[in-house]
């Protein structure tokens, strides 16, 4: 449907909470060995382009981003560097607060669906730690015990009390975010090394877990022995992998392997439980990430290491979609 391009590599791309048009992108890239980037807001406009609302400059790269669920809108941002930063979505020429407290560049950073004014993070120092937006220390930190690279963390999406987190040491660990405990790990079948993970929103145990060599997991937290499904569903790694806000049974998954897959959950009687629907490419190099659109059913946007992002709707012909494409940028 649209594609733009961007002076640096999108590392991460969402989808406006409060803003129902809005996107908000962070990037990096290196120049003269130091790393660079910035923090772009964009709108889609009436006449369906994507106008430039803001954009920052960073004197370090961008990794990852994420809004709150306050009552207004607030950004979380990690980077390259160890420390965090706090923007206004309406006014991004400088960062409002800074957070410090890793010692390495942050992997991940997630606002709590229930408390707009708490977020976590984690970094490859191998710490997560949970924060207050009003305060400069945080609530709770934890290391990992066998000192691997955090890589990703999230809030449970309908549980205010769990906390997944995901070490490079390919388990999964669930915390109780009240009791500030670990309560179980989820060891996968086979050693693969993490990448991304998403639960349903329509189905508290339901989790999804992409890894580096393009499998895709499904697994019941009630009952963590072993991944209720698990598929090749990319030839690369998987970049991103997220359910549908607006369809329990639908699935996307983004891969370094340059696809956008869209997948169909079956129910657990039948043989083969994902199924891939519809398949995108609409980068020529690796894609970074993706998201959907909480506002407009079916919309969903993503980056590429070719320096731009696509929008499209998954009610649209795959034929419409690919004929779009236009060169990566040189």
């Amino acid at each position: 449907m649209l594609r733009l391009e961007t002076e640096f590599i999108c590392s991460d791309l969402k989808f406006s909470k409060f803003d129902e048009k809005g996107l908000i992108g962070i990037t990096s890239d290196t120049f003269e060995t130091k790393y660079v980037g910035q923090l772009n807001y964009w709108r889609l406009s009436s006449v369906g382009q994507l106008d430039e609302i803001q954009s920052v400059g960073l004197d370090t790269g961008g990794v990852c981003v994420s809004e709150t669920s306050h009552y207004d809108s607030f950004l979380i941002t990690g980077h390259t560097d160890p420390i965090l930063r706090l923007w206004t979505l309406n006014e991004l020429r400088k960062p409002i607060k800074r957070y410090t407290h890793h010692n390495m560049s942050v992997e991940d950073v997630s606002v709590s669906p229930f408390n707009g004014n708490e977020f976590v993070s984690c970094s490859k120092d191998s710490s997560f730690a949970i924060w207050d937006i009003a305060e400069s220390e945080p609530i709770f930190s934890a290391n990992n015990e066998s000192s691997f690279p955090m890589l990703g963390v999230t809030y449970h999406s309908q549980n205010p009390s769990l906390l997944l987190a995901a070490p490079l040491d390919t388990r999964i660990e669930l915390w109780d975010r009240q009791e500030q405990k670990k309560l179980y790990t989820i060891t996968p079948p086979d050693d693969i090394i993490f990448s991304c993970m998403s639960i349903n929103p329509y189905n508290e145990f339901m989790l999804s877990v992409g890894d580096e060599q393009g499998m895709a997991y499904i697994w019941d937290l009630r009952s963590l022995k072993k991944p209720i499904h698990s598929h090749q569903a990319h030839g690369l790694a998987v970049s991103q992998i997220k359910f549908n806000p607006h369809d329990e049974a639908l699935l996307g998954t983004s891969s370094t392997d340059n696809y956008f897959h869209l997948w169909h959950l079956k129910s657990k009687e039948e043989k083969e439980q994902l199924e891939c629907i519809k398949s995108y490419k609409t980068h020529t190099l690796p894609i970074t990430t993706f998201d959907w659109s909480l506002h407009e059913v079916g919309l969903a946007c993503d980056a590429s290491s070719d320096y731009s992002i696509f929008l499209w709707s998954i009610l649209q012909e795959e034929e419409e979609i690919e004929s779009t494409i236009s060169p990566s940028k040189n």
